[in-house]
């Protein structure tokens, strides 16, 4: 009798699994096969619990894809804390140390497995999933020696575990070659990637950027405004007043030798000054606010581990990218004093200077996930299209890392979208994997004005002690 159970779909959702002990609590003993092994108990903490998954991974991996491939698409798994008629479940414990545990007995790289816990009837169950044996994968063997307490059920380093007619047991001759035979079958098939590229944030957009002549003029005419506006300093008395002869030298000392037509040219010049200068500052508090954060998330749903990967992106629009920055520096010119002022040659007068830069709002709804402090892990070329080189490292079997973030600015219409191919490698794999990747573009635009205050407060950003 066989478990109640479709043995022809791979089971990978929670729901299938508890299906699946579900369907081992009811079967019998004998009901065991080579796709499945299950422990009533076994402590995931000790060594010995350790060993004992590892061993049954190990046994798993090395079948024939001939054979496995008749029953749930070639997966494997292995029940923890449940077998016929006996539910005791298990202590859980955290699958990253889990995976740390077993990778002494695995190696490095060693066999594709993942595991889920799943809750029956009050009780939690570890079920381990061995990914399907392919034509080329290697010969897989005990990485460490295990050695028992008890001294007996151990096994020595480089021991080659099967798994066949329902037992894991140590390979005899006649299946080392058959497991040569599937390394050396391997050579010349067809390699492929199967990763997947997506931006995790699903309800955010990229903010467009507008720096028109338009745009910018609207910010200098506000600017003029604000400039011309500006009123001299009151005069400042002594506590006992002035004397007359101090009255006269003062006024005489700090009369604005400019007319005002002569001021109005002055205002001019440092509009002109400040139209160069205004792009620079927006690029570069988009930069600091981390306007367009893009923290791309690169999942490997192979059963390899797949080394050295990178992901290049490419993007023929009207766009740039650059990396995060942590500060980046700007100031924009200063305005001219204030007509009427007197001459700071004579006086102690600050000049003004630029107000307070204010947060955008929405900005939260960009990822910030994932960051990263190195900048070898991205290089970006801006030059004929936006070509961006992300390296992310190892991906362990369905691994997901968040790629080094990097901000994405557009100058696409509002409500579009901006269409992003990426080929990605790895260094274990001969062939090159193609995708395309869409991001919405916003309603809302973004112009100077929302990033750089045009308003005369007295205030300084990013501007030396020695000019304030």
């Amino acid at each position: 009798m066989a478990l109640n159970i479709d043995v022809h779909e791979r089971l990978r959702r929670p729901a299938d699994l508890m299906k699946l002990v579900e369907a081992v609590l009811a079967g019998k003993d004998e009901d065991e096969a080579d796709w499945i092994e299950w422990k009533s108990t076994l402590e995931l903490t000790t060594l010995e619990g350790a060993f004992n998954i590892a061993r049954q991974i190990l046994g798993s991996a090395n079948r024939f894809p001939e054979h496995a491939g008749r029953f749930m698409q070639g997966l494997g798994y292995v029940i923890v804390g449940a077998a016929p008629g006996s539910l005791d479940g298990v202590t859980p414990l955290d699958l990253a140390k889990l995976d740390a545990a077993l990778e002494k007995y695995l190696g490095n790289p060693g066999p594709t497995w993942g595991g889920t816990y799943v809750d029956v009837q009050g009780k939690t169950v570890l079920v381990v999933i061995v990914e399907a044996p392919r034509w080329g994968d290697p010969i897989y063997s005990l990485a460490k020696t295990f050695q028992p307490a008890s001294g007996k059920g151990g096994a020595s380093a480089g021991t080659i575990f099967m798994r066949r007619q329902a037992r894991t047991r140590p390979a005899e001759p006649g299946d080392i070659q058959l497991l040569q035979d599937r390394l050396v079958r391997g050579q010349g098939q067809p390699q492929r990637l199967d990763l997947a590229v997506d931006w995790p944030a699903d309800d955010a957009a990229l903010l467009p950027l507008d720096l028109s002549d338009e745009a910018i003029e609207e910010w200098i005419a506000l600017r003029r405004e604000a400039v011309v506006a500006m009123e001299p300093p009151p005069e400042e008395e002594t506590k006992d007043g002035p004397s007359r002869l101090q009255s006269v030298i003062g006024k005489a000392l700090s009369r604005d030798p400019r007319s005002r037509e002569q001021y109005l040219e002055e205002v001019e010049a440092h509009l002109e000054e400040c139209r160069s200068a205004v792009k620079e500052a927006v690029f570069s508090e988009l930069l600091n606010q981390r306007v367009n954060l893009v923290a791309l998330r690169v999942s490997n749903t192979t059963v390899r581990n797949l080394p050295d990967v990178e992901l290049t992106l490419r993007i023929e629009a009207r766009a740039a990218a650059f990396e995060e920055e942590r500060e980046r520096q700007w100031r924009l010119p200063k305005p001219p004093r204030a007509h009427g002022s007197p001459s700071p040659s004579f006086f102690g007068f600050p000049d003004a200077g630029l107000g307070s830069v204010p947060a955008i709002p929405g900005l939260d709804l960009f990822p910030t996930v994932g960051l990263s402090d190195d900048p070898a892990d991205v290089e970006i070329d801006n030059d004929s299209s936006v070509v961006i080189t992300l390296q992310l490292g190892r991906l362990r079997p369905h691994g997901v890392k968040y790629a080094t973030p990097f901000v994405l600015l557009t100058a696409e219409d509002p409500d579009s979208t901006l269409t992003m191919n990426w080929t990605a490698t790895s260094t274990r794999v001969d062939a090159r994997q193609e995708g395309e990747l869409t991001l919405q573009v916003s309603t809302d635009v973004l112009t100077p004005l929302d990033l750089i205050p045009y308003a005369i407060d007295g205030q300084f950003r990013n501007e030396d002690e020695a000019t304030r």
